[in-house]
Order: structure tokens, then sequence, then C-alpha cells
């Protein structure tokens, strides 16, 4: 743990690939869940390469809100997610924000749980990490399948790593 004597910093990074069915609903649903964060925290949706109107959509969003609320950062082609997830990480290094936030673009993960985050980033924590399996979390608004193959995925690398 470490002590942040000013006011935290923190940026929000949601990689969106094609997303333009969700786009708005989702970057729209994050703004009113971060409006509850000091004004030191900023959302950073990352496009990657979208070739429907995911762009147009975040961009046209992004315009009614000061860069430091909200910002868009675009490549060119898809480069897969972990790609847009190292522009997010290299965007807040470069602008010194103390801590980085990952959220998908379907909400798997509600963003009504931010200020839970933001209150450990107060306490001091270094590395923040929210599951769905661990004790007393649960899993909401995920297709059956989709949680059949998640538990099943994480059984399997569970016994092959050998964690409890």
């Amino acid at each position: 743990m470490h002590f942040i004597s000013s006011p935290i910093k923190v940026c929000i990074v949601v990689p969106m690939f094609n997303e333009e069915r969700i786009a708005r609903i989702s970057t729209e649903t994050i703004i009113q869940y971060t409006k509850a964060l000091p004004p030191t925290a900023t959302l950073l949706v990352v496009n990657d390469g979208s070739r429907d109107k995911t762009e147009d959509i975040i961009k046209t969003i992004a315009a009614q809100y000061q860069p430091k609320d909200f910002t868009v950062l675009s490549h060119a082609t898809n480069r897969g997610y972990g790609a847009a997830l190292k522009t997010g990480i290299r965007y807040a290094v470069d602008n010194k924000y103390d801590y980085v936030l990952f959220m998908d673009s379907d909400l798997t993960n509600h963003p009504k749980y931010l200020h839970v985050f933001y209150e450990k980033m107060i306490e001091g924590w270094d590395y923040i990490k929210a599951s769905r399996y661990a004790k007393g979390g649960r899993v909401e608004g995920v297709p059956w399948l989709h949680r059949v193959i998640s538990i099943v995925g994480n059984h399997i690398a569970r016994h092959l790593y050998g964690l409890q």
C-alpha cells in the first residue's frame, strides 16, 4: 500500500471494437457513475479500429465534455483487446494518473461499483482486482452459456496452476 497526498487521478479505460449497438448506452451509463467520483476521474474510450459507427458515436458524446473528463483515442486498424488496453495504460502513464481501471464496453462489470474501487484507491491499495468468483462476488447479467464457460474455464485453470 502507498499514500497519495493529492487528489487521486484515475483513468477508466474502455476498449471498443464495432460496438455501435451499445456504444451510446454503455458510454452514457459509465459517465453517469463517474460523475459521483471526484473530478480527477477520466473516462478514456479506446476505439480499436472499428469499421462501424462506434467512433462517430463516442466522439459525438465526448464532444460534450472536457478532455479531462472524457477522451477518445483510436487505432487506425483493429489491433486487438490487449493493444487497446496497452494504449490506455500508455495514456494513463503519460498523463500521470495514479490508477488505471479497465471496464468492458458491454458493462459485464457494472459501473455502479466504481465508487468501491475509488474507496480502495483512497486507502492506498496498489492493486485492486474485481472477481465475480471471489468470496462475496456475484454474476449479474451474463448469459448462462457464458457463465458456464467461465466457470469451467476458471476451474480448469485453477486445477492446472494449483490455485485454490
